[in-house]
């Protein structure tokens, strides 16, 4: 999955092998027009979530820029975006 396919990412405590109860990683998603959600179960999911967090910010601000440097409104200048 894509990050800009994630919707939403949290925390959940959920039973797991022989009914231990374990904290999971939820992610919810959009694939295609359906909206889907799955869990993973993975050491430390609070660093887990930081982490997908720190890059999908990441990516959705190269995307601003890009868009900023070939807008041709712009003049072509490369200027830092508002906000």
């Amino acid at each position: 999955m894509d990050l800009d396919e994630i919707k939403g990412l949290k925390v959940v405590k959920r039973g797991w092998l022989l009914g231990v109860r374990i904290k999971q990683l939820c992610v919810s998603f959009r694939s295609g027009r359906v909206e889907r959600v799955a869990y993973i179960g993975v050491e430390k999911p609070e660093r887990w979530v930081e982490a997908i967090n720190e890059r999908i910010t990441l990516m959705l601000a190269s995307k601003k820029w890009r868009y900023y440097a070939t807008d041709p409104g712009s003049g072509g200048d490369a200027q830092r975006p508002a906000g």
